[in-house]
């Protein structure tokens, strides 16, 4: 046994004949045992498109690095690491191209489940000089198909929800949010006062698709918000998005009502005294006739 391979023997069972390879002990190197293929692609942790349409993964291709001397290979998935529960087997895998092997699953063979996990490893079964013999297999590596139940399968960027865009008479102290990933873990929320976010308000990283801001913005003013994940894997920034703040509201003037005075009890006095003075004076002209 060396670093590069494994010395092995087989005894031929025909008769000896040593002139015409008949009836010899053969010795021979396993290139195989001591190398495995590198998968390269979906790589750990990758996500795959989904088709929202079949609810299935969209067509992808498996790929993993040349193994010398090799001409078939051997892929298997299941749905855990340790392949305890094996869904597809691909055996006598013949790549077209041996210097960068790969294989695409067939649509009638295997369904790739949008929102599942999926493990697979990749073993060489067959050398470029017709023996047939195993290396060893690769290491494990697993993918998830992004969901198709909601719009979250399909975005590659958080979509701004509240307050929405071209909002206005919005509170001085705003609440945010907005449809995030599943597996995200952080994310940056800036809010400026122009559409290029070079006048900053505020720039913060939260844990959550929400953010509320408790100072108190200005009166009747337009602002720009944008967010972004950037824990694990950072993702494209959203579009920018804007709204206006409420105006300031102005004292009310109380409306002053008509005033109404009351005449005085002097003035209606004098009144019956002139009246009571024209009837004595009509009565005088009249008995003096």
């Amino acid at each position: 046994m060396s670093n590069e391979a494994i010395d092995l023997w087989a005894i031929d069972d025909r008769n000896y004949a040593f002139p015409n390879d008949e009836g010899c002990l053969w010795v021979y190197s396993d290139t195989f045992v001591l190398r495995a293929p590198w998968p390269t692609s979906p790589a750990i942790g990758g996500l795959i498109s989904c088709d929202p349409c079949y609810c299935q993964a969209r067509i992808f291709l498996f790929r993993w690095r040349e193994l010398p001397l090799t001409e078939e290979y051997e892929l298997w998935i299941a749905l855990d690491e340790e392949f305890n529960y094996v869904v597809a087997k691909a055996e006598n895998i013949t790549p077209a191209n041996l210097g960068s092997p790969a294989w695409c699953s067939p649509a009638s063979s295997f369904r790739f489940v949008c929102g599942k996990i999926y493990y697979w490893k990749v073993r060489g079964c067959a050398t470029t000089e017709g023996e047939s013999i195993h290396s060893r297999w690769s290491p494990p590596m697993h993918f998830t198909v992004k969901t198709c139940s909601s719009i979250e399968g399909m975005h590659i960027a958080p979509i701004l929800k509240v307050p929405p865009s071209g909002s206005r008479a919005v509170s001085r102290s705003p609440s945010f949010s907005w449809l995030g990933f599943p597996h995200a873990t952080k994310y940056e929320f800036i809010l400026a006062k122009d559409a290029d976010l070079t006048q900053v308000v505020i720039k913060e990283e939260v844990p959550i698709s929400a953010y509320i801001y408790s100072a108190k913005l200005d009166w009747d003013t337009t602002y720009f918000w944008r967010v972004k994940a950037i824990e694990p894997v950072p993702s494209e920034p959203s579009v920018i998005s804007a709204f206006t703040v409420m105006p300031e509201p102005q004292p009310v003037t109380p409306a002053i009502a008509p005033v109404t005075l009351a005449t005085p009890f002097w003035i209606w006095l004098i009144i019956g005294i002139l009246a009571l003075l024209d009837i004595v004076i009509i009565v005088f002209c009249l008995v003096r006739r």
